[in-house]
């Protein structure tokens, strides 16, 4: 009789811990937002309200409601104070909160982007279809050199985590207007690929 005291005693004693432990397991599978977190502004990650420069965040949402093919009609719709004009040569050149493209830095994942003819870079060519987000700094910025003087627009590329992905699209509009676009993606071990028609 004193052994099955112990026992059920035992017992009873593990029961509270089995309930805390079933308690446990459940709150870890909480999930919590987290603030943005840019590199753009300062070149170290930082919650987007502890920067100390005027940053932007264009988030994929952003651009899915948009409905903006390139970063010239996005930048149009989504910034004031940025326009766009031609020249002569049919150059598309930038102004950015009255500096002109050359005083605005574009990079792709951190890296500068080369620009084309006077520096200007062909705004049109810089598709949407594999954009994760846009940062962009406002003019002043020191930690990029004289060229970003009107400031940094940095275009955050989707990370691929799919061994392989394929995406067509199509565009009708007005007057007869058709675009046929295809992305292909392909992740081997450490290597990824990206394949972009038009």
């Amino acid at each position: 009789m004193k052994r099955n005291t112990i026992l059920l005693s035992a017992l009873l004693l593990t029961l509270p811990s089995v309930s805390w432990a079933d308690e446990l397991n459940d709150s870890i599978y909480k999930s919590y937002e987290l603030d943005q977190v840019v590199v753009t502004g300062t070149r170290t990650p930082k919650l987007l309200a502890n920067t100390p420069v005027l940053t932007k965040i264009i988030t994929s949402d952003d651009i899915a409601k948009s409905d903006a093919t390139n970063l010239r009609d996005l930048l149009q719709q989504v910034m004031p104070g940025v326009e766009f004009s031609y020249a002569m040569n049919q150059q598309v050149h930038m102004n950015f909160s009255g500096f002109g493209g050359q005083s605005v830095l574009i990079l792709v994942d951190g890296e500068r982007l080369a620009g084309e003819t006077m520096d200007d870079v062909d705004f049109t060519r810089l598709l949407m279809d594999n954009v994760d987000h846009i940062e962009i700094v406002g003019a002043a910025s020191a930690l990029y050199g004289s060229n970003a003087a009107g400031g940094v627009i940095n275009i955050i590329t989707k990370k691929n985590i799919h061994p392989f992905s394929l995406n067509l699209n199509m565009r009708l509009g007005k007057h007869n207007e058709q675009r046929y676009g295809l992305n292909a993606q392909l992740k081997q071990g450490k290597w990824s690929n990206l394949l972009t028609i038009n």
